[in-house]
């Protein structure tokens, strides 16, 4: 399942979600606190996590996409020391970040 698993096709079923600028081009496990854990998922970026209390429900990233576990990621708080870079994508540790607010050139 991890190496054969279409996240462009993933990708496409979550990209048009509120505050979602990037993705991980193959299964990841997931991340808390930082650090990766067991369980493998879709590892999705956004711009800024919000609690789902503060979410319109069709606004709310599904847990999982073709039965794969979506790991919703904030992107300023993973990569913070790296957001350097503008422009349609880029990638950094295996992640395609698209153009957003936040990233601008130093």
């Amino acid at each position: 399942m991890v190496n054969k698993t279409d996240t462009d096709a993933l990708w496409r079923q979550v990209k048009h979600y509120p505050h979602v600028v990037g993705y991980c081009d193959k299964l990841r496990l997931r991340l808390r606190n930082g650090r990766e854990r067991s369980a493998w998922s879709f590892r999705v970026y956004v711009a800024h996590k919000l609690p789902e209390s503060e979410l319109e429900p069709e606004d709310i990233i599904p847990e999982t996409v073709n039965g794969i576990p979506v790991d919703v990621v904030d992107f300023g708080e993973h990569f913070r020391d790296e957001i350097r870079m503008s422009g349609e994508f880029m990638l950094i540790d295996d992640a395609y970040i698209g153009e957003s607010c936040f990233l601008s050139a130093p």
